[in-house]
């Protein structure tokens, strides 16, 4: 830590071997860190920016071979708190092991909270896949827009038609808007779902190739024709 004469603080960490520090808590781990950063301002109105690396980290069956985490929080303290969070990871190991991660979120407020989030993955196979998303977050009520979400399969990439929300109040989750389309294939859903087990909705499926899911079942047979549901 340093203090310096604007009465900024300055904090630097580095951690060349996790594996002491990790076996302090119980958790079988290796790796290294290096943390930089800045703080300060009132209580009222905090202020705490700053960096933090990671270099070939691994805890249990989780790894990082290279990670980049930036954060920018202000206001801390006051009512409305607002900050903005990146991170980049390359060779990514999370059950199944993805080329890099790249994601982007951003919040204003506490309670509620409005937060905007974007994340793009590239999996083993280098396929791409994106999720831009926003929500609102209260303690009564948490309200989620998915604004656009593209999964590219080995057969072709399908993508969001339209916006779609959901919602959880109490234990009751709600779907509305949901649809997915590829090459003249769509699925849609909407419904309400009682976590005490109650449901009522709709499921609507156009033109489904069964090629489809040779995408994941790799061991599959040969399928061919297409399936429509309406239920």
């Amino acid at each position: 830590f340093r203090k310096t004469a604007s009465s900024k603080v300055e904090y630097h960490a580095l951690v060349k071997n996790l594996t002491p520090w990790l076996a302090l808590a119980g958790i079988e781990g290796k790796g290294g860190l290096e943390l930089n950063g800045v703080a300060d301002g009132l209580l009222t109105a905090f202020h705490v920016e700053g960096k933090l690396a990671l270099d070939n980290v691994s805890i249990e069956e989780k790894a990082i071979q290279k990670g980049l985490f930036t954060y920018l929080v202000s206001d801390l303290g006051s009512p409305q708190p607002r900050g903005r969070m990146t991170a980049i990871l390359n060779s990514v190991q999370v059950g199944k092991p993805l080329k890099s991660v790249n994601a982007e979120v951003t919040f204003v407020g506490l309670q509620p909270a409005d937060i905007q989030a974007e994340f793009t993955v590239q999996d083993s196979e280098a396929r791409t896949h994106h999720l831009k998303t926003q929500a609102r977050y209260a303690p009564e009520q948490v309200d989620v827009v998915i604004q656009d979400i593209a999964l590219q399969l080995p057969s072709g990439t399908w993508r969001s038609a339209q916006p779609s929300r959901f919602s959880l109040r109490g234990k009751v989750f709600t779907l509305q808007d949901f649809s997915f389309e590829r090459a003249g294939q769509t699925l849609r859903a909407s419904g309400v779902f009682d976590l005490q087990g109650q449901l009522q909705g709709q499921l609507r499926i156009d033109r489904l190739a069964l090629e489809e899911f040779r995408s994941f079942l790799s061991d599959a047979p040969e399928l061919k024709g297409q399936v429509n549901v309406e239920a």
